[in-house]
């Protein structure tokens, strides 16, 4: 999916949705990705390698991620999170923080695509994929999880930026940033509904 207007990142967030894959995780499953305009560097957070999370901002040569082999698993309905603070960069898998928090880069992190990155395309389901301009706390990613835009209550709303529900189409329900379907399949398969 094609984001009509980057997001453009600059202090502290979170990304969070559900994932899917549909394939062994022995290849790199693209959840977001974009280009800063300015430096034309990349940005992305993947599923790589045996279920590990990984992260980068600027295109630097490594990326920063938890090396917990297997967190994520194949076939099965996952919700990932990752969030950015002054205390870094920290991972969730299941509403749970997984692994320690790693050094933050400052950079601006751009998203132009979701579930991909440049033509690669990633085989797997996304749903409810959400930004918040603020690191949310481990009880706050725990709550908002099984929770559609319309059930969102209090603090979850709080710097939330863009929902992107991605049953039917690419609409962001927040703001008026909708994406482009650029060959993804819309269903109604739900997370949780294996």
């Amino acid at each position: 999916i094609d984001i009509d207007s980057d997001i453009s990142l600059s202090g502290d967030f979170t990304l969070a949705c559900w994932v899917k894959s549909n394939e062994a995780l022995d290849n790199t499953q693209w959840i977001c990705s974009g280009t800063e305009v300015t430096s034309g560097h990349t940005n992305n957070w993947q599923i790589y390698d045996s279920g590990r999370q990984r992260f980068r901002i600027d295109h630097t040569s490594t990326f920063s991620g938890n090396n917990v082999s297997g967190t994520y698993e194949a076939h099965k309905w996952m919700h990932v999170a990752i969030t950015r603070s002054s205390l870094g960069i920290l991972d969730y898998a299941n509403g749970k923080a997984v692994g320690t928090s790693y050094a933050s880069n400052t950079g601006v992190y751009v998203i132009d695509m979701i579930g991909r990155y440049s033509s690669t395309y990633s085989a797997w389901n996304l749903k409810n994929f959400a930004v918040w301009e603020r690191a949310l706390s481990e009880s706050e990613i725990a709550n908002i999880m099984h929770k559609q835009y319309s059930e969102l209550t209090g603090t979850e709303t709080t710097h939330l930026k863009h929902w992107y529900t991605l049953e039917s189409d690419a609409t962001d329900e927040k703001e008026n940033i909708d994406g482009t379907n650029s060959g993804a399949t819309f269903n109604s398969d739900v997370y949780g509904g294996d």
